[in-house]
């Protein structure tokens, strides 16, 4: 069932140079740490509130994403005070003071900021491309077991979607969604390993095609779904940097 309001995005995109990379493993707990060095500087109070996971679904991370010199950052917020916080610390930064993210010393050169709003009826798209940038995985449970499912099969990615946007009070949906979708490309699929607080995750990139043939309801489902996942990431740590995807709305 979907919210009927609206929810606001927001969204920061900064720019840097790479000033030093050390030569050693990226761990993507350094990307969490950094994005909470940046609320701690606007709001302490708010900080030891994600801290103890009250609000630690409200915002999404890309990982870094470096060529050459340049290196960008994506932070999608769903909550108003994060964004506030943010705001403040990236308005009063001091250019000459670098921020550190694992291996990375970088120097922040600019910042855009945008608003966006979703909602529950965007238009309908049967096919839709996923592009997997960063290590995707899945938590799943077994007899009582978790562990990690790195495969991108269209009823985990889409429930994962849907618990995701429960989490962040968009729509109230079966987590064990079955909708009727098929993939129907792949290119470049790749088992990628990444590190969290030292604890090697394994995953997958690529592309992924998927082509939904249900009824109305069913396809404006997974037309809200893949359009969230473009803010939200995909599966598991994406307020790390896991997860991170580019969204392709075909027709």
């Amino acid at each position: 069932m979907f919210m009927e309001n609206k929810k606001a995005v927001y969204t920061f995109r900064i720019h840097m140079r790479v000033l030093l990379q050390r030569k050693m493993r990226f761990d993507y707990n350094t990307t969490l740490a950094a994005f909470l060095s940046l609320i701690h500087r606007g709001n302490v109070a708010l900080s030891n509130e994600i801290h103890q996971s009250k609000l630690l679904k409200s915002y999404s991370l890309s990982p870094l994403l470096v060529s050459g010199e340049n290196a960008f950052w994506n932070l999608n917020v769903f909550d108003e005070r994060i964004m506030n916080a943010l705001a403040k610390t990236l308005r009063e930064w001091n250019l000459n003071d670098p921020l550190q993210m694992g291996n990375y010393k970088l120097d922040i050169r600019k910042v855009e900021f945008s608003t966006e709003f979703l909602s529950a009826f965007a238009p309908f798209h049967t096919h839709v491309l996923f592009e997997f940038v960063s290590p995707t995985t899945f938590r799943r449970t077994v007899n009582g077991r978790r562990f990690n499912y790195p495969l991108p099969e269209p009823d985990v990615v889409f429930s994962s979607l849907a618990k995701r946007a429960a989490e962040i009070h968009m729509g109230e949906f079966d987590h064990s969604l079955k909708l009727p979708i098929t993939i129907s490309k792949m290119e470049n699929i790749k088992t990628s390993v990444a590190f969290y607080k030292g604890i090697p995750l394994k995953g997958f990139t690529g592309k992924v095609e998927y082509f939904c043939m249900g009824s109305e309801e069913e396809i404006r489902t997974f037309s809200f779904l893949s359009n969230l996942a473009k803010y939200t990431g995909v599966g598991y740590k994406t307020t790390a940097g896991l997860g991170y995807v580019r969204i392709q709305l075909i027709k």
